[in-house]
């Protein structure tokens, strides 16, 4: 737009000023002043019950953890997970053909006559890699 057209837009804006008189704002500022009290008002109080709660809560708290009572808690018994298992049973060793009942069986590796192998029951590699 030019110039000469911004002064017509200018003129014609002013003349609408002009010819009604500024509405009153007291109204509308004692609204926004009541507002901003009760906004206020509101806050603190909402402060206040959090407060409140905090120290209700705290003071709760102690009382039941038993804080200056003088009292032991009462342990728990532990927690029971089913049908328990029966205890595993122990192998008894199956006596040797020809020995007498009672006689301790030989251990595995061990001569038969009670003396030390001859072989250690971890023979070392042979050095070719052959057995």
């Amino acid at each position: 737009m030019d110039d000469h057209g911004g002064e017509e837009l200018r003129a014609a804006f002013s003349a609408i000023l002009d010819a009604s008189p500024e509405p009153a704002l007291g109204s509308l500022t004692d609204a926004a002043v009541a507002g901003g009290r009760r906004i206020r008002r509101r806050r603190a109080a909402v402060a206040l019950a959090g407060v409140l709660t905090v120290a209700a809560a705290a003071v709760g708290a102690g009382v039941g953890l038993g804080a200056g009572t003088g009292h032991s808690p009462t342990p728990v018994p532990p927690a029971r997970t089913g049908t328990p298992l029966p205890p595993d049973p122990v192998p008894t060793p199956a006596p040797s053909r020809g020995s007498a009942p009672g006689a301790i069986p030989p251990r595995a590796g061990a001569h038969p006559s009670g003396a030390a192998s001859p072989t250690p029951a971890n023979p070392a590699p042979h050095p070719t890699g052959l057995p």
